[in-house]
């Protein structure tokens, strides 16, 4: 009777331990991303309780441009990172401090990511197309980012010598609105949330979007080498989160042919967009970049970028797209040729 009695109680004692018992806290990571339309499936996997799902207690660390964020992630002041591919992180990766693990933004045909704008003071005085940017000056946050590389491009297929421009780095994106806005810079290259402010105010006008002219992968996500080796089940709960978000994007704004096209969730998508950003729902609507739903990595798209960034000098050996990789957790896509 005794025993029986003393079993019982250690069973209770045991039930109540665990019923007080915390449970389990999510693993805490930070992931870079520049506030624009570029990071918007982080924002949606951390309004909508993707990361939460995964176990993970997310925190998205901020910055105003894109090699910032890959200097971050190389140091470990981050863990991930979602952002263009620059020469910075280029370079970095070379070392092999850095890791491509999945896309970001893709120029896509009836989406709009990294776009070009004009001051008014240029457009008066004859600037009107891309044709015309001879002898002019271009406002970026950096150059050797996706935003020098992508107007490169345009003045390239408009049959402009990139000698005859020069490319001002102002080193932010407020600077940049500033400068286009006062006429210190002829043109300028932004993603569309940052574009469509000064557009829609008069302050700027259009000059065309990157997905006129190039087709394909645009930005990465990154991770930190010793992280991943480190931690390599939180790498694949981050890429869960983080596909699934990318996902919702996607199912928001095209139809069942994979069309640009408006769904019913495209509302919610701009709502989880603005609160991030501070703008305008129906402002950022304007502009709204494409993500492939898996963050499929295009090899050739990343070789593509290696190779001029080599040829202006910006990095400083050529590189393989592959070896900059980590093929335990990228899925890989088709190349897509440029236009």
């Amino acid at each position: 009777m005794k025993s029986t009695l003393c079993s019982a109680l250690a069973l209770a004692a045991c039930l109540c331990l665990a019923g007080i018992a915390p449970s389990q806290a999510a693993e805490h990571v930070k992931i870079g991303v520049v506030r624009s339309m570029g990071g918007a499936p982080l924002y949606v996997a951390q309004d909508m309780g993707f990361y939460k799902d995964e176990g993970l207690d997310a925190e998205l660390v901020w910055f105003d441009a894109a090699q910032p964020v890959a200097v971050a992630a190389a140091s470990g002041d981050v863990n991930f990172g979602s952002t263009g591919m620059t020469a910075a992180f280029l370079n970095l990766a070379a070392q092999g401090t850095l890791k491509i693990i999945g896309a970001g933004t893709w120029e896509h045909k009836g989406f709009q990511s990294i776009g070009f704008m004009e001051s008014n003071q240029a457009y008066a005085a004859g600037v009107h197309s891309m044709k015309d940017m001879a002898g002019h000056s271009v406002g970026l946050t950096q150059v050797g980012t996706p935003l020098h590389y992508n107007i490169a491009l345009a003045l390239a297929k408009a049959g402009v010598d990139l000698k005859s421009v020069r490319f001002v780095p102002l080193q932010s994106n407020p600077n940049v609105a500033s400068a286009i806005k006062g006429g210190q810079v002829d043109a300028a290259v932004q993603t569309s949330a940052n574009i469509y402010p000064l557009v829609q105010r008069g302050d700027a006008k259009l000059l065309g979007w990157a997905s006129d002219v190039i087709e394909g992968q645009s930005e990465a996500t990154l991770v930190n080498t010793k992280f991943a080796n480190e931690h390599p089940e939180t790498v694949k709960k981050f890429l869960a989160a983080f596909r699934k978000a990318e996902a919702t994007w996607d199912a928001a704004f095209n139809d069942k042919d994979g069309k640009r096209a408006d769904q019913p969730t495209a509302k919610r998508m701009m709502e989880i967009a603005s609160k991030n950003l501070g703008a305008p729902p129906e402002v950022l609507a304007l502009g709204i970049p494409y993500y492939d739903p898996q963050a499929s990595v295009s090899l050739s798209d990343v070789q593509r970028a290696i190779d001029w960034y080599y040829g202006q000098g910006m990095i400083k050996e050529k590189l393989d797209a592959a070896s900059l990789t980590d093929k335990r957790f990228a899925i890989f896509a088709p190349a897509v040729a440029s236009k």
